[in-house]
């Protein structure tokens, strides 16, 4: 996703690039309002003593290390990935806190009350004088970003696309309405909030509904460290049990016959049938 939006950014026109510039400039500086960033660049002009120390001050006033720092933490190639960034960067939160120069500014941007969000996706995504309300221009940034199966299989769950398309299948996705394209793109992908489902149908249980990545980042992170595809081996260790016992209690469920390795979703329903259970 980082790298749809660097390619976006450097291949603006000019003209564009420059109002996303000036976009953002305006926003850090004078809080959306033009004449108070220009004020306050002015200031800063005016209080430094050479270039170096202008740069200075402006980079402390943007917090530009922090920023940085925080940059490089991220990891947006898929939602395992962000997962991880969140947790590092959590872990580093006392470290962060050091670099903030302008602690206003960074509360500011944190909030984005001011719609920091909203200037970068509108000024690279949506076309130049097109009206568009927050709600949909969060659908339209959705369509921007696609990923094939292929690589949600292999980077996300460590399986072939053969696999993952059984996975689909029975735990429905392929059925929903809102999926009825999804079996018929090939290598064309899912967008951004479909791989967002998919990704929760098959890494949380039934019960953990959906991603809560705030409060549960540490369960995320173990399971995430442990195994995000079972096969009827590992079923047969965490059940202390074995195959034979195994095959007699689940051969009912046809998907167990035909699917030979399972999502976390789906282990865990065949675990608790199995009258135990996966603890994390």
């Amino acid at each position: 996703m980082l790298n749809k939006i660097r390619k976006k950014i450097n291949s603006l026109p000019k003209k564009r690039a420059s109002v996303l510039l000036n976009g953002t400039l305006v926003y850090l500086l004078g809080d959306g309002n033009k004449e108070k960033a220009i004020n306050k660049l002015q200031a800063l002009k005016d209080e430094a003593n050479s270039e170096e120390e202008f740069l200075e001050a402006f980079k402390r006033e943007v917090n530009y290390d922090f920023f940085n720092a925080l940059y490089s933490e991220l990891n947006f190639n898929n939602i395992s990935g962000i997962m991880r960034s969140f947790k590092s960067i959590k872990e580093k939160v006392p470290e962060l806190k050091k670099l903030i120069t302008n602690q206003k500014g960074v509360d500011k941007i944190l909030n984005d009350k001011s719609g920091l969000k909203s200037i970068i996706v509108k000024t690279i995504f949506i076309k130049k004088n097109e009206e568009i309300t927050d709600d949909e221009l969060m659908m339209s940034l959705f369509k921007q970003f696609s990923i094939s199966k292929e690589r949600i299989a292999n980077e996300e769950f460590g399986v072939d696309k053969k696999t993952f398309n059984k996975w689909l299948e029975e735990t429905g996705l392929f059925k929903e309405e809102f999926y009825k394209p999804l079996s018929e793109r090939g290598k064309k992908g899912v967008y951004l909030d479909e791989y967002v489902h998919i990704f929760e149908t098959l890494f949380l249980a039934k019960e953990e509904g959906k991603l809560d990545i705030e409060n549960n980042i540490d369960t995320y992170i173990y399971r995430l460290n442990s195994k995000m595809s079972f096969q009827k081996d590992d079923i047969v260790q965490i059940c202390e049990s074995n195959i034979k016992t195994q095959k007699e209690v689940l051969r009912k469920l046809a998907y167990y016959n035909f699917i030979n390795k399972f999502p976390y979703s789906l282990s865990r329903e065949l675990v608790n049938k199995m009258w135990s259970e996966i603890n994390y």
